[in-house]
């Protein structure tokens, strides 16, 4: 069985627009290292 190496990125940014996140995690999910962004999570006070 051949297992490609996998990693979880948990990142925090300062205050940002939603729009900006929603740009950065598709510039993220078009790397050729990803195979994909499966799940994010916005938290706001």
């Amino acid at each position: 069985m051949n297992r490609v190496p996998t990693a979880e990125i948990v990142w925090v940014t300062h205050q940002a627009l939603e729009k900006n996140v929603r740009e950065a995690l598709e510039v993220i999910a078009r790397l050729p290292v990803v195979a994909e962004v499966s799940n994010w999570i916005r938290v706001e006070e």
